[in-house]
């Protein structure tokens, strides 16, 4: 009885698609801008997180590029970061 090899396997892979670096940009803007609420810093991070994770979030989604959880979370710390820079602004403003 002849022995036959088995027959090479191929790779069949899928390319992912690209990451959107404004999301990630926005996500680490408005964690950055979380850190800093107490001082100024935060007042001019959340605003731009906010911006870059709105764009981030309109380049990513279904048949696009990935990383629609940065986007959404980079908006959402800097919506919740510049709550809180505005309610300490104002706490100080009126002493």
């Amino acid at each position: 009885m002849s022995y036959y090899p088995p027959p090479p396997q191929q790779n069949i892979w899928r390319a992912q698609p690209p990451v959107s670096g404004l999301a990630i940009t926005g996500f680490i803007v408005s964690c950055v801008g979380c850190l800093f609420t107490w001082i100024a810093v935060g007042l001019i991070l959340c605003p731009l997180g906010i911006i870059f994770s709105s764009i981030g979030m309109s380049q990513t989604g279904p048949g696009k590029r990935e990383g629609r959880w940065a986007s959404v979370a980079g908006l959402v710390l800097g919506i919740v970061g510049l709550a809180f820079s505005l309610l300490i602004l104002l706490m100080v403003s009126t002493r």
